[in-house]
């Protein structure tokens, strides 16, 4: 039998999913991706289903050795699908489509000419797993890796940083490396990032390595950490139904002129993170799960203008709302709303049991 996954109690699965998927969104875009799963997935359950993995699969042995899983010889298809159960229950989604995420990953789609990310050439540059692979942290160092932390953080890849090189980054600005000796030491002294910004500020500068100014970059990030916590604990806006969405945000919507959209990104109790206009009334799938997954999002609600003054949906707010719920049913985060905001009065897909 294969292998199974051998996953320490702090790996967190729920962020290496999101990190996954938003690697093959940047890889094949999020509209192809959504659909390209939702083509396997027919192919999958059709009259004639795609082929199991073998039991011994070296391209799944290789990227799940590489992402720092103890994986047994010859470890296949049994392990994976251990993988995708653990992965979906930790992400809140079905095994299936975590498999194909993980097929994907590590195999690639010759039909959409997509090269495996995690091949026998890895694609270190379009991975957001980068932080904990052990492939990418070697000594020897992947072509990848030799870019600076600044240029990886300035090409928009933040989740590929790790904690110590955000740290570098913090104390020696562009010239930052990760390995500079005052950050080993921060890291050696305090363990992780809670204990740093929580110690004695006067401590830094005796710790080896130090200089002056790097010391006070950080005793200035450690004084706004504080302040961050001892603010009210309520200063995100919670959304408990449609009436909060439509309440709050109709009246930013109209200002912001016909033709947009608001995509509110909630974490996991529903408080608002963010708020992103989109330039259409009715934007594309691609361009509303885009920004989601980028900012790491736990689910998202839409705001649209009832572009007749009147809330009530047409049929092609149906269709609208139908594809992008299948969409963030696939690629995720899932759709909690999407609310049509009239002169009087708002439409809940929701409440009205029309969401899908």
């Amino acid at each position: 039998m294969a292998g199974k996954p051998s996953l320490s109690e702090d790996r967190d699965l729920a962020l290496f999913f999101s990190r996954l998927t938003a690697t093959l969104d940047q890889v094949l875009g999020a509209g192809a991706l959504a659909g390209r799963l939702a083509e396997l997935r027919r192919n999958g359950s059709g009259s004639k289903p795609r082929p199991a993995a073998p039991d011994a699969d070296p391209a799944f042995e290789r990227a799940f050795r590489r992402l720092g899983f103890a994986v047994s010889a010859g470890a296949g298809s049994g392990f994976l699908s251990e993988l995708a159960e653990r992965v979906g229950r930790a992400a809140y989604r079905p095994a299936a489509n975590i498999r194909l995420l993980l097929e994907l990953f590590a195999k690639g789609d010759g039909k959409a000419g997509m090269p495996p990310v995690c091949g026998p050439t890895p694609n270190c540059l379009a991975c957001l797993l980068t932080p904990e692979c052990d492939y990418f942290n070697q000594p020897r160092k992947p072509p990848a890796a030799q870019l600076s932390p600044a240029e990886r953080l300035l090409a928009d890849r933040a989740a590929a940083l790790s904690d110590a090189e955000l740290v570098s980054l913090l104390m020696f600005g562009g010239r930052a490396t990760g390995r500079e000796e005052a950050v080993a030491a921060v890291f050696s002294r305090y363990g992780g990032l809670a204990d740093i910004f929580q110690a004695d500020r006067r401590e830094y500068s005796g710790l080896r390595g130090m200089e002056k100014t790097p010391a006070l970059r950080l005793a200035a990030a450690a004084e706004l950490h504080a302040r961050l916590l001892a603010g009210p604990r309520d200063g995100k806006l919670r959304l408990a139904s449609a009436a909060d969405i439509y309440h709050r945000y109709a009246a930013e919507l109209r200002q912001a002129g016909g033709g947009t959209a608001l995509l509110l990104l909630l974490d996991a109790a529903n408080r608002v993170g963010r708020v992103v206009a989109l330039d259409r009334a009715r934007p594309a799938p691609a361009d509303i799960l885009r920004p989601a997954l980028r900012e790491g999002a736990a689910r998202l609600a839409l705001l649209l203008d009832g572009q007749s003054g009147t809330p009530a949906p047409d049929v092609a707010d149906l269709d609208f709302v139908r594809r992008l719920r299948a969409a963030s049913d696939i690629v995720g985060p899932p759709l909690l709303d999407c609310v049509v905001a009239g002169e009087n009065g708002y439409y809940s897909f929701a409440e009205a049991g029309t969401l899908g």
